[in-house]
């Protein structure tokens, strides 16, 4: 399992690594995450935000010999455009048809201890998405559709 004082870190740039494979990479969009400046948007873009509370289930058995908890957290990811360059009425629609396919229920992403290698120690499991349009431009000047990844991953631990 991992360590107490790098969990945090191991789980954000687990998540951060398999985001930009797939979104940046694989589908060509532009995405900033919580910790980056913002002087310097493009027209459209995701914002992506890690809440991670990690609420936890207790007693979970793994195996004959270990327990474990479920540990959940939610993965925000904000579609925005500037309304001033809305050229396209299905821009944010396009956005959200190339980021859904990843984060749908039962979709799995890579877990990784990075002071072990990066080697892989478990998976995240996405449970339901929700998304609302939570800002249409007109005061702020930006067009943004939210979309909540509610994800969650069993830890093993043994009993001392």
């Amino acid at each position: 399992p991992l360590q107490p004082e790098a969990k945090e870190a191991n789980i954000c740039k687990s998540l951060t690594e398999w985001i930009q494979a797939k979104l940046v990479t694989i589908e060509g969009l532009v995405v900033h995450f919580e910790d980056e400046p913002e002087d310097s948007r493009p027209n459209e873009w995701v914002d992506v935000d890690y809440l991670l509370g990690m609420r936890r289930q207790y007693g979970r058995t793994i195996d004959g010999t270990k327990l474990g908890t479920r540990a959940h957290a939610i993965v925000n990811l904000n579609l925005c455009k500037k309304r001033q360059s809305l050229t396209n009425i299905y821009a944010l629609a396009t956005m959200r048809d190339k980021v859904m396919p990843y984060f749908m229920t039962g979709q799995t992403i890579p877990l990784k201890d990075y002071d072990a290698g990066a080697t892989e120690i478990g998976r995240f499991l996405c449970h339901e998405t929700s998304q609302a349009d939570t800002d249409d431009g007109r005061e702020s000047g930006m067009i943004v559709r939210n979309l909540s990844v509610s994800i969650s991953y069993v830890e093993a631990y043994t009993l001392v």
